[in-house]
């Protein structure tokens, strides 16, 4: 070979070879400086919580069964396979007949009953709902439901519901109107004209955690305070300014987006992939949503500029989503299932769900299998890996995610998802804080009472960190108080990015 033409040839080999890599990519946006810096932030702060291995041992959530132990009376689960309307008041002896039940169905049918402390703090629990009962000869059926709220709150599976309604009850989310702003002294604000910096909030001049990334109405990069706190509750703030001012402002509860219906709208107009999906429920997602949310992922992989809008959607199947992120980025598509699962297999489980199956159709397989269950089978647990990248994976284009307190579930869980991947930004409040478990193949009956429980099947575990918590949700990287969407419009208009 020609000398002179070697070491060009050698170089393409190399340059080649560089570009192989999966993060190497090229950004496709353009924006203002400000802005970019802050998308960098964005991605070491998702980078920090994605590298967090998972480094705990599910093996201390297994609870240890004998490996016969059934923990029921054959009678016992089969009553719990059948719908009753019950009464709307027990006697107490009643009332504590179906107590103790639902106790057994917590340590033989729920998969997080170690994860939430076990023998100990459920005995505690269901002791002091006995202890309640028996103050009075008679309780009111609204009254026993307040009481397995009340004692059994430290349990914050989101997925864990009574009639329809989560054991827990969700936290509202308040906000100031007026915005703050920061520079190299501090925080502040800009009354008539004049900059205040803030002393303190609530006396405490430490008050970073009250203060959280928002858009202002001009559409600039600002901050505001926010506070969780029960609904229909006044939520004040006292400030302290340095130059001696102080006042005490009101703070407005956030309303969630309701969704309606199942739907999935894709819109391209203005240089702007909008992506809303109000549902991933399988049963009520029809065929059009279906083939549009499916179609969204490769113009959303196209796009400078996308946003997908999750508010108000509480989730549903995998089915659909899985086929999404496979054609949106394949390397992420078995991260949906989070990095590990916990899978309860108990005899109990198996049992009940066969007298379940009874009650739909008899026939002789199930039979059989209720046969072995009871007579072959042992107690069992089972753990699932699933594969996620070593490094976050590129991303040419800008992904704002939008939710609110209604976003739930599966939805969540593709949200924790997608922060493997750059230049993505979750905007809005802290979702609904229902990702551990899920919705549970059957409902369970307690047969004095009638009320309808569901327990999950399984737990699901993504980070070692605060992102993604049960009972607290997804955490934004920019709140918002009012509709987000217009928000990151005028934010997208505000920067020039384009």
């Amino acid at each position: 070979m020609n000398k002179f033409f070697a070491v060009p040839l050698m170089l393409i080999f190399i340059l080649s070879l560089t570009s192989c890599n999966s993060n190497d990519y090229n950004i496709y946006f353009t924006a203002d400086d400000e802005f970019m810096s802050e998308i960098e932030i964005y991605n070491s702060l998702h980078e920090n919580i994605i590298s967090s291995e998972f480094n705990d041992s599910l093996e201390k959530y297994m609870y240890s069964y004998e490996k016969k132990e059934v923990g029921f009376s054959w009678s016992e689960l089969k009553s719990l396979t059948i719908s009753d309307l019950g009464k709307w008041k027990l006697t107490g002896e009643v009332a504590k007949e179906d107590t103790i039940i639902l106790q057994k169905c917590f340590k033989y049918l729920y998969p997080g009953y170690q994860y939430y402390g076990g023998d100990k703090i459920f005995d505690e629990a269901f002791f002091g709902i006995i202890e309640k009962i028996d103050t009075s000869d008679v309780i009111e059926l609204g009254q026993l439901l307040n009481l397995y709220r009340e004692y059994l709150n430290f349990v914050k599976d989101g997925h864990i519901y009574f009639n329809n309604q989560p054991l827990n009850k969700s936290t509202a989310v308040y906000f100031s109107e007026e915005y703050f702003y920061k520079d190299d002294k501090g925080f502040f604000e800009i009354t008539d004209g004049e900059v205040k910096y803030i002393n303190s909030i609530n006396d405490e001049a430490d008050f970073h955690e009250l203060i959280k990334r928002t858009i202002d109405k001009d559409g600039k990069l600002a901050y505001c305070i926010s506070i969780n706190g029960d609904m229909d509750k006044k939520v004040t703030v006292k400030i302290k300014y340095e130059n001696n001012d102080q006042k005490e402002i009101t703070l407005k509860y956030h309303v969630p987006k309701q969704a309606e219906g199942s739907s999935c709208t894709v819109d391209s107009s203005g240089g702007i992939t909008k992506v809303c999906v109000t549902s991933f429920d399988e049963s009520r997602m029809n065929q059009n949503s279906r083939d549009n949310f499916l179609r969204s992922a490769d113009i959303m992989a196209g796009s400078n500029i996308s946003i997908l809008d999750l508010r108000g959607n509480m989730g549903g199947h995998y089915i659909t989503l899985k086929q999404w992120m496979a054609n949106y980025d394949n390397e992420l598509t078995d991260t949906v299932y989070g990095k590990k699962e916990l899978f309860l297999d108990s005899i109990a489980l198996r049992c009940f769900t066969c007298y379940s199956d009874m009650q739909e159709r008899t026939n002789w397989f199930i039979e059989q299998k209720l046969w072995i269950e009871k007579n072959i089978s042992i107690n069992k647990w089972h753990i699932n890996s699933h594969k996620y990248p070593k490094e976050m994976t590129g991303n040419n284009g800008l992904l704002f995610i939008l939710i609110d307190k209604e976003t739930a579930s599966v939805s969540e869980r593709l949200v924790l998802s997608l922060l493997n991947k750059r230049n993505v930004i979750i905007v809005g409040t802290p979702s609904a804080g229902r990702i551990h478990g899920d919705y549970g193949n059957f409902p369970i009956y307690l047969k004095n009472s009638g009320l309808e429980l569901r327990l999950p099947n399984s737990m699901t575990f993504f980070y070692n960190d605060n992102m993604g918590r049960e009972g607290e949700g997804v955490i934004p990287d920019i709140w918002c108080y009012g509709d987000s969407l217009e928000a990151v419009n005028n934010l997208i208009s505000y920067y020039n990015i384009k």
